[in-house]
C-alpha cells in the first residue's frame, strides 16, 4: 500500500504516543537525550548503536581513534527506549527510513548479541524500518534463524576484505572462511545476504579480489557493498606497523 507523506508522520505520532505511555519519566527523560533521537542519518541509514566499543582491534577500524574501547558494553536503552528515541528523530521515518546495525560495535559479539536480536524485533515491530545489519561474526545456523525471526527481511553483510592478509589486518576476527560459512547460514534461512567489501585497501583488497569474490558467488552471494577506506594517523600507523604500504595514501 503507498502511504503519503501525512499518513506516515501521523504514524510517526501514534507511535510516540502509544511508546510514551508505556515509559516512565525517567526513561522518557534519557531517551529524549540520547544521540538517536538527535543524530542525522548516514548515507547507510540511521545507525543503531548495539554496543559501544569493539574487541576485534582491527587496524583500520576507525573507532579507536573516535576514543571507543576495545572493551564491549551493551548500549544502555532497552529495546522499547531506542524505539522511542528512533521515533522522536526528526530525521527518521517509519517504514521509509533505513536502519543500519554495527557502527562503533560488532554486533553479534556475545556481549551484545542478544541486545543486538531484541533492537532488531523492536525496531521491526514498532517502526517497521528496513534494517541491515554488519558483522565479521560468526552466524551460525540458529543465529541465522533468530536474525530471520527478528526481523524478517533483514539485510546481512558480512565483512571481508582479503582471504590472505586478515591475521595482519583482524587480528582477533574470525577468518574469512568462518564468515564465508556464515553467508552460507543465512541464505539457507531466505536472508538477504552480501559481501560488505569494506573497507577497500589499497595493495591488500586488490591482491585476491577475484578469488574472493569467486569464493562468494560460488556459495550464493549475489550482491557486493563496497565502501572506502576512512583515513586517520591512527589507522595509518597501525597500516603501516602490519606492514601495509601506505606511502601512496596521502600522496
Amino acid at each position: 500500500m503507498s502511504l503519503r507523506i501525512e499518513d506516515l508522520l501521523k504514524l510517526k505520532s501514534e507511535i510516540l504516543s502509544r511508546l510514551g505511555n508505556v515509559l516512565n519519566e525517567y526513561s522518557l527523560k534519557r531517551t529524549s537525550k540520547d544521540p538517536h533521537a538527535l543524530r542525522p542519518p548516514r548515507p547507510c541509514g540511521i545507525t543503531i548503536h548495539t554496543g559501544i566499543g569493539c574487541s576485534y582491534e582491527c587496524t583500520y577500524c576507525y573507532i579507536y581513534d573516535m576514543g571507543f574501547s576495545k572493551s564491549v558494553k551493551p548500549y544502555p536503552l532497552t529495546p522499547t527506549e531506542l524505539a522511542y528515541a528512533l521515533a522522536l528523530n526528526p530525521y527518521v521515518i517509519p517504514l521509509r527510513t533505513l536502519a543500519a546495525y554495527g557502527s562503533v560495535t560488532e554486533p553479534l559479539l556475545p556481549e551484545v548479541k542478544d541486545l543486538s536480536i531484541r533492537y532488531l524485533s523492536e525496531v521491526s515491530k514498532v517502526l517497521q524500518l528496513p534494517s541491515q545489519i554488519s558483522t565479521k561474526a560468526y552466524i551460525s545456523p540458529e543465529l541465522a534463524r533468530e536474525l530471520k525471526r527478528a526481523e524478517h527481511n533483514l539485510s546481512v553483510l558480512v565483512t571481508v576484505v582479503t582471504l590472505t592478509n586478515y591475521k595482519l589486518l583482524e587480528p582477533k576476527a574470525p577468518p574469512p572462511q568462518v564468515r564465508i560459512n556464515s553467508m552460507v547460514n543465512c541464505i539457507k534461512e531466505g536472508l538477504h545476504t552480501s559481501l560488505f567489501l569494506r573497507p577497500i585497501i589499497p595493495t591488500i583488497t586488490e591482491y585476491d579480489l577475484s578469488n574472493l569474490i569467486k569464493s562468494v558467488a560460488d556459495v550464493g552471494v549475489k550482491g557486493i557493498v563496497v565502501g572506502s577506506l576512512r583515513i586517520t594517523e591512527g589507522i595509518l600507523r597501525r597500516l603501516n606497523k602490519a606492514g601495509v604500504n601506505t606511502v601512496s595514501y596521502t600522496h
